[in-house]
């Protein structure tokens, strides 16, 4: 954790990804208490559909002046992707949260959702994940295991 807090930038964007259940929520919450940042729950948009989803955040985050500003979820991937097709977002620092199968396995299923469903996106964000690496322009990244 030391090792996430002292790479945080006064600065700019963090954004925090992984697949669906491997801790990004439980990071970002144990971050808030330590770090004065706007802060945006990607999971808070899906209310407006898979593509109105990106770019109604993508507004609210260009509007933002609050220097420092920590977005959380897996529509975080996609939110890297278009701002650097776009030229209008840009991802200082990316943190990976990682955790093995098993364990989340058990957490989706504790969370009453469809195990192999929930599973199956993480091809399509390796997928988006790729391509941000293949056009360049993501900050540092630093993974996290959970």
């Amino acid at each position: 954790m030391q090792k996430i807090l002292n790479s945080i930038p006064k600065r700019g964007n963090v954004v925090i990804i992984g697949y669906p259940a491997t801790g990004k929520t439980f990071l970002l919450d144990s971050l808030t208490s330590k770090v004065k940042a706007s802060i945006y729950h990607t999971d808070d948009y899906i209310k407006y559909g898979f593509v109105e989803a990106l770019y109604v955040l993508m507004e609210e985050i260009s509007k933002d002046k609050t220097p420092l500003k920590i977005i959380e979820g897996v529509l975080g991937y996609r939110l890297i992707r278009k701002g650097i097709e776009l030229h209008t977002f840009h991802a200082d620092l990316v943190i990976i949260c990682e955790a093995s199968v098993p364990t989340r396995t058990a957490r989706i299923a504790l969370r009453n959702k469809l195990v192999q469903a929930t599973l199956s996106m993480d091809k399509g964000l390796n997928k988006v994940w790729e391509d941000c690496k293949a056009v360049g322009g993501v900050g540092k990244v630093i993974k996290w295991k959970n």
